[in-house]
């Protein structure tokens, strides 16, 4: 799992690269100034039960981990 800031994309969601990693990214719907994004590994993609991007400084992604469930943040300050 790797935290990105200043993604500058437009809206929020998620896409697969290349090289089969997910990128999960929360940016304002209306412009690009910021944003916020985890890219994640296949193994961590399996276990998302939810993404709540909430603006273009903060995201949260709720991982179904063991032995404890996981929340991680994204955050820019």
């Amino acid at each position: 799992m790797l935290g990105l800031e200043k993604t500058y994309r437009k809206r929020s969601g998620k896409f697969k690269t290349a090289t089969s990693n997910t990128i999960f990214f929360s940016e304002n719907d209306d412009i690009s100034q910021r944003g916020v994004a985890l890219l994640l590994t296949r193994e961590w993609t399996d276990v998302v039960t939810d993404f709540k991007p909430t603006n273009d400084r903060i995201m949260v992604i709720k991982l179904n981990t063991r032995p404890c469930r996981l929340n991680a943040f994204q955050m820019w300050v």
